[in-house]
């Protein structure tokens, strides 16, 4: 099994409120297809929006878990994803 902490990049917004456009904390590139996704984030909080995408698109429903409140979050794949996860 193998694991891999992500550096999280900071989603920042200027202008004001957006209608319609959804923004999140932290977003996590990984890009090694892997069953085990460990992200440290900063947020001081376990984040509830976790929404992951594969590099198709498609959205995955991977098992959450969070070993370290408030600063890390692991996810738990059938089969080895590379993608995108958006923390809020």
């Amino acid at each position: 099994m193998s694991f891999v902490v992500g550096s999280p990049k900071v989603i920042s917004a200027s202008g004001g409120v957006v209608p319609g456009v959804q923004r999140y904390a932290r977003v996590h590139e990984q890009d090694v297809a892997l069953n085990v996704w460990v992200i440290q984030h900063d947020l001081g909080y376990d984040p509830a929006g976790v929404t992951v995408t594969d590099e198709f698109g498609n959205v995955h429903h991977p098992l959450i878990q969070y070993p370290t409140p408030n600063s890390i979050i692991r996810l738990d794949f059938e089969t080895p994803v590379r993608g995108v996860c958006r923390l809020s």
